[in-house]
């Protein structure tokens, strides 16, 4: 799904007997709001971070498997692709046989 960025900030308004139309929000100056984050709100954002950045992404062995790749060295072992495979349906049939 793509989104329109033209559309931030845009509220739709009903009119009768037609479709309906967006008009733009015009932005308040001399605001003197305040936003304050609870505890359980800062700690989530603080997951959020820790789990980005451990996402598992490890550029290093990309960028030697691209270049075993590319230099025609690199091996793929079928055998431990099936056997993982195998494991891998096995688990899922004993999670849902439980």
């Amino acid at each position: 799904m793509k989104i329109d960025s033209s559309l931030v900030g845009a509220v739709p308004t009903a009119t009768s007997g037609s479709s309906p139309r967006v008009e733009k929000e015009t932005p308040q100056k001399n605001s003197s709001s305040t936003v304050s984050l609870s505890e359980a709100s800062a700690r989530i954002q603080a997951v959020e971070a820790s789990a980005h950045e451990s996402s598992g992404f490890n550029a290093a062995k990309v960028a030697a498997i691209r270049q075993a790749i590319s230099d025609g060295t690199f091996r793929i072992d079928v055998n431990l692709i099936a056997k993982k495979l195998l494991t891998s349906a096995q688990d899922l049939l004993e999670i849902q046989g439980a």
